[in-house]
């Protein structure tokens, strides 16, 4: 007998996580919601408005249904006014025959009204899982968050994308609009790539002790022979990061690429054999990869990294070791959710024009790279 003073099992039993309940204030800031009603604790010391998001479906059905009563009322109203006026007989006649109505609009339902109720439970399905294999949350930070398989990707079923673009209620004048100001971004930037470059070379001494010129040298064989090859990484984003310090460069990934490049360098020349084919860089990334394994979110130069190494690793004959890194980038892949389908609709809104160039280039060289790796290998592939 257990004694009173011990807590059982199931009272010291943590509660669950809840999820979704974050208003868009705080999942725009990524911060902790307490998701309190009318306004949570952020948007109150903020003097923010607090809006939560609600189920556009469901929203949608309901409004429906209310417009329909209405109608419905109406319609009750003004029979009940003819029938005050009309005598006995004709009375019962009314009445038989709209009972007779009621009676065939319950054997079949108005149009319509059984889409809008799939279209909501389509959507409530949306918010758990995709494809009926990954599950889709908003953790207590307002963060996105997919679970599923670890070694294959699953996409959104047809009758998801069907759904997304259903309540897609912008018009082809704004995605025209959207999509000139992507192409107006690329082509005004692309004016800065020779400066970005040139600023890029010039900071290498910042990111490696070995000589600057050589290291040039490296970078521009990996973008003449590696970089057209599979096409992992972009290079205007990659220079320019790398010259002002951005997102999409990491001394991981240039350690790689240094790794990558060194194969291609004449083996008798001197000033390459201290560097043994480039495992001198493959040590340094290592001990840089382990770092980037501590990030709570996986970020893209460490996926692309990680893709270099496991196609590096394989042509040097590991084939085993350059398989772990290259899953090891898929699953990163999946847990940022670059696999899942999304309308390009939704993708020309949701990102800047560079951030969705790179989320693009990624995803389908990995696919492609894959793919081709497995024929080579002869093995299940993991993407698709």
């Amino acid at each position: 007998m257990g004694s009173p003073d011990i807590p059982s099992p199931v009272a010291t039993r943590a509660k669950g996580r809840k999820y979704g309940f974050a208003c868009l204030s705080c999942r725009r800031k990524k911060i902790k919601c307490d998701g309190s009603k009318p306004i949570c604790i952020n948007c109150n010391k903020s003097k923010e408005s607090c809006v939560y998001r609600d189920n556009p479906a469901f929203v949608g059905y309901l409004a429906e249904e209310l417009r329909k009563s209405k109608i419905r009322v109406q319609e009750l109203e003004t029979v009940i006014k003819e029938l005050l006026i009309l005598d006995s007989e004709s009375r019962h006649l009314r009445i038989a025959a709209l009972v007779s109505e009621m009676e065939r609009q319950r054997s079949s339902p108005s149009p319509g009204s059984s889409t809008l109720l799939e279209s909501d439970e389509s959507h409530a399905k949306l918010s758990v899982s995709y494809g009926g294999s990954v599950e889709y949350n908003i953790d207590e930070n307002g963060r996105q968050q997919y679970f599923g398989a670890t070694s294959r990707f699953h996409t959104l079923s047809e009758a998801s994308e069907h759904l997304e673009n259903v309540l897609d209620t912008t018009t082809e004048q704004e995605y025209s609009d959207i999509e000139e100001y992507h192409r107006k971004w690329h082509l005004s930037n692309s004016r800065w790539q020779a400066s970005w470059e040139k600023q890029a070379h010039d900071n290498i001494p910042k990111y490696t002790d070995v000589d600057a010129s050589l290291c040039s040298q490296l970078l521009d064989v990996y973008w003449t022979w590696q970089g057209p090859l599979h096409n992992y990484v972009y290079r205007r984003c990659f220079f320019r990061d790398m010259a002002i310090g951005g997102p999409y460069f990491s001394l991981f990934l240039l350690n790689v690429m240094f790794a990558h490049a060194m194969r291609h360098m004449p083996e008798e020349d001197p000033r390459f054999k201290p560097f043994e084919r480039g495992e001198f860089f493959m040590k340094r990334a290592m001990l840089l990869l382990l770092d980037e394994m501590k990030e709570s979110k996986p970020k893209i130069p460490t996926i692309q990294g990680l893709l270099i190494l496991g196609g590096r690793q394989c042509a040097v004959g590991k084939s085993s070791e350059g398989w772990l890194y290259t899953g090891m980038a898929i699953r990163m892949i999946t847990d940022l959710g670059l696999h899942l389908r999304k309308g390009r609709n939704a993708m020309l809104k949701e990102y800047e024009p560079d951030d969705l160039e790179v989320r693009k280039r990624l995803y389908l060289s990995c696919y492609a790279w894959d793919k081709c790796d497995t024929v080579l290998l002869k093995i299940t592939p993991d993407a698709g």
